[in-house]
């Protein structure tokens, strides 16, 4: 069936963006004013601080907090010091506290912890990615065919490149003609000129460039030929799409409608519930069982129950049924509500090896749509799975919520007896030491 993407942007604090196949939402995005999203966005920075104990610098990038720079990604060309040694230079050798250090973030803020960034800049395009200090001329990752790899290279090869400005084919690049790609690498060249002429004129942190615009990120980074429609409910937006696709996908035969009906976009196709699903510790699964997601710092951990979902068969059958269902609810749950880092899933115990090797592969099916790069792990004997995935964003809920003043997020608070017990025990305490006057 037909795949649509839809962009709600009536309401001026909120822009969100689904891929619905019939009416099941498949992904979904949403930036509202106040998410404090950065990642990809260059700043002029200041160095406050230079640690050689963490081989890192603190850089003031005007947010609020400041972010991290490693040694490791300090580019020659940004060296505020060139290194004539041999051997990895170290942090207090090539930059100096109060000079000016351009900067893309690469990892955005969460909780206490600022951002991570970079001073190798990449610029991603629609169909290339232009990496002004790297040499590379590659294929993306994601491309794993070998046969479509070398052919891509051969058409890259083609091309009139830049001197010193490193170019990735992106993966939906791959059935493109030759004038579109010289299209997006032009492009890609007038902005890298640009954000170099407004780092060198004026004092103090500045913001170069933004990659925050969820339209333009939607249509570039989600929009190919498995789309068959896009509707939008806003008359800038409607505009600013058909511009974008104008300009980068002329030839598509993508419906571009503008979406006028009474009834809102997202309810016509049923997604309201769903993005409230999306919010809840527990997710139910077809059999009876369900899925619950707890994030910490650390890590993300999601326990399998099998619930009512024991309805006939063996206890290993209902055990592989809920486990199967289990896994491709992960792998959606994660790419719906933007959870990276470490992921723990316990399984409910197996012991045929070869219904754990079937969940394995369930679950790494459901996440190769995915566009974070992640690792998944084999189940081991305690029936406990890992997942490494790439944090492309902050996680949607830490972005759409906030602690609980209550209980700081920790989401119980103390028993009415617990806080008597407490009180009755500062009372006596008091009492002993003879300050207190009365009770």
């Amino acid at each position: 069936m037909a795949r649509k993407m839809l962009i709600n942007a009536t309401r001026p604090e909120e822009v969100r963006v689904a891929i619905v196949h019939d009416t099941t939402m498949e992904a979904y995005e949403v930036a509202a004013s106040e998410s404090g999203l950065i990642k990809g966005n260059i700043y002029r920075g200041i160095v406050v601080s230079v640690r050689p104990a963490l081989e890192a610098a603190f850089v003031d990038i005007g947010t609020g907090k400041d972010a991290l720079v490693r040694a490791d990604d300090i580019v020659p060309e940004a060296m505020h010091r060139k290194h004539s040694g041999s051997g990895r230079p170290r942090i207090e050798q090539i930059l100096e506290k109060g000079k000016t250090l351009t900067v893309q973030v690469t990892r955005d803020p969460i909780a206490h912890k600022g951002a991570q960034a970079t001073t190798n800049i990449s610029l991603a395009g629609r169909y290339l990615v232009a990496m002004p200090f790297d040499d590379v001329r590659g294929v993306s990752r994601r491309t794993e065919d070998e046969e479509v790899r070398k052919a891509a290279k051969e058409k890259l090869a083609s091309m009139d490149l830049p001197e010193n400005l490193g170019i990735i084919v992106r993966t939906n690049a791959l059935d493109q003609p030759k004038a579109a790609l010289n299209r997006d690498l032009n492009a890609l060249h007038r902005l890298w000129k640009k954000i170099k002429k407004e780092a060198g004129t004026g004092k103090g942190t500045k913001l170069l460039y933004s990659d925050q615009d969820l339209v333009v990120q939607a249509l570039r980074d989600h929009l190919d030929s498995s789309i068959t429609e896009v509707l939008i409910d806003d008359d800038e937006v409607f505009a600013k799409a058909k511009g974008y696709m104008a300009s980068f996908m002329p030839r598509a035969k993508i419906r571009l409608t503008r979406y006028n009906e009474r009834m809102p976009l997202f309810s016509k196709f049923d997604l309201e519930e769903q993005i409230d699903r999306i919010y809840q510790r527990s997710v139910d699964l077809p059999s009876g069982g369900s899925i619950v997601i707890d994030g910490t710092e650390a890590l993300t951990a999601i326990d399998v129950n099998s619930g009512r979902g024991t309805k006939g068969g063996s206890q290993e059958e209902n055990a592989f049924r809920t486990n199967i269902q289990a896994a491709s609810a992960v792998g959606r749950q994660l790419r719906m509500r933007d959870i990276g880092g470490l992921i723990v899933v316990d399984f409910i115990d197996m012991r045929a090896s070869k219904n754990n090797r079937e969940v394995e592969k369930t679950l790494r099916d459901a996440m190769k749509s995915d566009k974070a790069r992640h690792t998944v792990s084999k189940i081991s004997p305690n029936g406990l799975l890992e997942i490494n995935r790439q944090r492309i964003k902050k996680a949607l809920q830490l972005r759409s919520h906030r602690p609980c003043p209550t209980c700081s997020g920790s989401g119980t608070i103390a028993s009415s007896e617990l806080v008597g017990l407490n009180l009755l025990r500062r009372i006596e305490a008091r009492a002993a030491t003879g300050r207190l006057l009365s009770v």
